[in-house]
């Protein structure tokens, strides 16, 4: 069973407060391509973090979303939950178009102002590469680095963020009082490992059902 944490009024949230930072920076635009950054304004998230994926959040407008084609599932998942408003795929194909050119028509096609682009150079998703190809398929505009934007904003916790934490942190505390329960003279790995791991399942199961209880009533 899987019971997504947080709401499109979350997501909502989290994309307002970056726009405010943009407005402050005077920023048109902010290209994330941290897997944690993109998921904390879009709830968008792969498990083929290693592939290339491009969130862009203009100062005015819905966010956009570049990623490989066979991860789209993931995005059309999420529903009515993202506040992403346009996508583009690319093949991972060796002959296939490149990413980048698929994110800057994605960013044309949105009609997005790019006079001054904030990214995230210090991504370590954000290849040399890629950065040079946007630098050149965007030569009139100007480049800042915006690697701490989105980074800043997570320190302060949302109510909804708070929970979560304190679900997680039960969560623990089971597990914890388990492997002390099963910690004796001569016992090894073998014997903690189980009752620990069984522990944090139960409890975590017990979590979900109770968080999507309260959320369906």
């Amino acid at each position: 069973m899987t019971v997504e944490p947080f709401t499109r009024q979350e997501f909502e949230s989290r994309l307002h407060r970056v726009k405010e930072e943009l407005e402050r920076r005077e920023l048109d635009v902010l290209i994330l391509s941290s897997p944690d950054s993109i998921y904390y304004v879009s709830g968008y998230m792969t498990r083929g973090i290693a592939a290339h994926q491009y969130l862009a959040v203009p100062a005015d407008g819905a966010p956009v979303l570049a990623t490989r084609r066979r991860d789209m599932g993931n995005f059309f998942a999420l529903g009515e939950r993202t506040p992403i408003g346009d996508h583009a795929s690319y093949e991972d194909d060796e002959d296939a178009r490149k990413p980048v050119d698929v994110f800057v028509d994605l960013l044309r096609r949105n009609r997005f102002k790019t006079r001054r682009v904030g990214i995230e150079k210090g991504a370590l998703y954000l290849l040399v590469e890629h950065y040079e190809q946007l630098k050149c398929a965007m030569e009139a505009s100007e480049f800042i680095d915006a690697t701490g934007i989105v980074a800043a904003l997570r320190l302060v916790k949302s109510p909804a963020e708070l929970e979560c934490h304190r679900r997680a942190a039960g969560i623990v505390v089971e597990g914890m009082r388990a492997a002390a329960a099963a910690i004796r003279p001569g016992a090894q790995g073998s014997d903690v490992t189980p009752a620990t791991s069984a522990a944090l399942s139960q409890a975590g199961t017990a979590c979900i059902a109770t968080w999507a209880a309260g959320r369906v009533g």
